[in-house]
């Protein structure tokens, strides 16, 4: 079993689906079920979801 399964890898760059801008942060590492994290892109200002 992964030890990080539902949780966001810290040194992991995540890109916006939206504008592909790396500058991005975890809003909720949890989000609305364990396999969901919440991430907030702080260059077009729009969250969005990561299964994981």
């Amino acid at each position: 079993m992964d030890e990080n399964a539902g949780r966001p890898l810290e040194s992991s760059e995540v890109a916006c689906p939206y504008c592909a801008s790396t500058a991005t942060r975890v809003e909720n590492p949890r989000g609305p079920s364990l396999c969901r994290t919440i991430y907030y892109c702080t260059d077009c200002e729009n969250p969005f979801e990561r299964f994981g």
